[in-house]
C-alpha cells in the first residue's frame, strides 16, 4: 500500500466534503501526513477545526494576508516540498481547486511522485489535467438545506470590536482556562480558541472575534498573554486576572 501525504487547502475546500474525500483515499494508500491549511480564525473555516479533531488532521494555521493573497497556498507548497526532499511519501493527495498549485503538481510529477487530485465542480481545468488521477468531490447526495437565519438589522449587527480595557466575560475566561489547562504547554492555539468560542459562546464571539482583530481584542483586555508569532500564535491567561461578570 502506498505511503501518502494528504494536503488540504482549507481556504478553498469545504470541510463537509471530508467524509467523501476519505472514502476515495482508502483505496489509494495510507496517508501518514494529514494536514489542512488556512486562517482558522475566519468564521467560514471554523468547521475545519472540529473536523481536524475528529479525523486526526494537523491544523496548519496561516494568517490571511488579505483579499487575493495566497499565504495559505505558499504554506502548503512549502510543506509539500519538505516532504518531497525528505522522501517520506510515495504520493501526494492534493485537495484544492486552485490553479496556483499547477507548478507544484508539475514539479512533484517530474520527481516521480504520483499526485492524486481532489476538488469540486469549480476545479481549474489545467490543474485537473495535471494530476495522476483526479476525484470529483460533492457528487454524493446532499442533506436537506438548513433554513437561513433571520437577517440581522443594522442596529443589532455585531461590530466584532471590543473596547480597550474591557475585561473578558467570565464565560470566555473559563473557556480559555479549560482549553489551555488541557494542553501540555498551558496555552491554546488562537484559531482553536476562535472556533470553540463561535461554537460554545456565539454571542460573545460576535463581539470579540472580529475579522483580523481577534488577537488585538484579546490583548487589549490586559488579561491575555501571546505566545509565539506568525502561523503559530498561541494565547494564555496572565496570572492574577479574574473573570468579569458575564
Amino acid at each position: 500500500m502506498q505511503v501518502l501525504a494528504l494536503l488540504i487547502d482549507g481556504e478553498n475546500i469545504s470541510a463537509k466534503l471530508l467524509p467523501e474525500l476519505e472514502q476515495h483515499i482508502v483505496g489509494l494508500g495510507e496517508p501518514v501526513v494529514k494536514c489542512v491549511f488556512g486562517d482558522f480564525t475566519e468564521n467560514r473555516l471554523s468547521d475545519w477545526v472540529g473536523a481536524a479533531r475528529d479525523h486526526g488532521l494537523e491544523l496548519v494555521f496561516q494568517v490571511s494576508g488579505g483579499k487575493g493573497k495566497n499565504s495559505t497556498d505558499i504554506a502548503l507548497t512549502i510543506r509539500a516540498m519538505e516532504l518531497l526532499h525528505a522522501n517520506l511519501v510515495e504520493g501526494f493527495c492534493l485537495v484544492s481547486n486552485d490553479r496556483d498549485f499547477l507548478p507544484l503538481t508539475t514539479k512533484l510529477r517530474q520527481r516521480g511522485k504520483k499526485i492524486y487530485g481532489f476538488g469540486d465542480a469549480r476545479i481549474d481545468g489545467a490543474l485537473r489535467k495535471n494530476f495522476t488521477q483526479f476525484f470529483l468531490l460533492g457528487t454524493a447526495p446532499s442533506k436537506p438545506a438548513v433554513a437561513p437565519l433571520a437577517k440581522t438589522t443594522d442596529a443589532a449587527k455585531p461590530t466584532g470590536t471590543a473596547k480597550a480595557g474591557t475585561p473578558l466575560p467570565s464565560k470566555v475566561v473559563d473557556l480559555l482556562r479549560d482549553l489551555s489547562g488541557a494542553d501540555p504547554v498551558g496555552s491554546i492555539h488562537l484559531s482553536v480558541l476562535a472556533a470553540t468560542m463561535r461554537r460554545e459562546v456565539p454571542d460573545l464571539a460576535a463581539q470579540i472575534c472580529g475579522k483580523g482583530k481577534f488577537l488585538k481584542n484579546l490583548k487589549q483586555t490586559g488579561q491575555i498573554e501571546q505566545v509565539g508569532k506568525g502561523g503559530s500564535v498561541r494565547v494564555r491567561l496572565r496570572h492574577g486576572h479574574r473573570a468579569a461578570t458575564a
